[in-house]
């Protein structure tokens, strides 16, 4: 099936491509967006833009000006999930659509920084994250909380010490072994918790 060239989806990190392609067969699929792409497909034709990922440290970040200057242009712009759901918590008054979890914690201001949607990955491998987002920590630990696997006290000082790393060394295991917890099947639990990934 070829793909439709007036729906992109950038994506990277959040969302394995092979996910994607199952769900939206017929998307053109990008990599994570950076300054310049919405407008370059737009020029190619896009009228509906599916914005889950973007580079924020390695290149020029995707600014609010361009995707303004798209949806005045007669353009859909839907986010989720990282940079998308971040920009469309900034851009809904210029017609922005935002979906999901994060983008709802980032609209009404309980999210304020990209910090809690950053992090590493490996672009060779399908953008696979080798770090953890904090976001994701929150999550995973909250999850954690509820079904009785961590205390809430434990859980409190591993987001504590977690917002005092630089995004790229926040992993699991340096997480638990900073809060003298050695649980294999806690740290493959808080592993499987995605709320980035449930998102988009």
């Amino acid at each position: 099936m070829n793909a439709n060239p007036s729906v992109i989806v950038y994506a990277g990190p959040s969302v394995p491509s092979r996910l994607v392609q199952t769900l939206l067969p017929d998307c053109t699929l990008r990599p994570p967006i950076r300054r310049g792409d919405l407008y370059r497909d737009r020029e190619r034709g896009g009228t509906l833009f599916v914005l889950l990922d973007g580079v924020l440290i390695q290149e020029p970040a995707l600014p609010l000006r361009e995707i303004i200057d798209v949806l005045q242009d007669g353009a859909t712009i839907i986010g989720a999930s990282s940079m998308g759901a971040l920009r469309a918590a900034e851009c809904w008054p210029a017609g922005m659509q935002g979906v999901g979890t994060i983008y709802r914690l980032f609209r009404r201001g309980s999210l304020q920084s990209d910090d809690e949607v950053i992090l590493t990955f490996a672009a060779e491998d399908d953008y696979r994250p080798l770090s953890v987002a904090l976001i994701n920590i929150r999550y995973a630990l909250r999850r954690a909380v509820q079904s009785q696997r961590l205390a809430a006290g434990q859980a409190a000082q591993i987001i504590e010490h977690a917002e005092t790393l630089h995004f790229s060394a926040r992993r699991w295991p340096t997480l638990l072994a900073h809060a003298g917890i050695q649980d294999n099947a806690l740290q493959t639990f808080l592993s499987e918790q995605d709320l980035k990934q449930r998102d988009a």
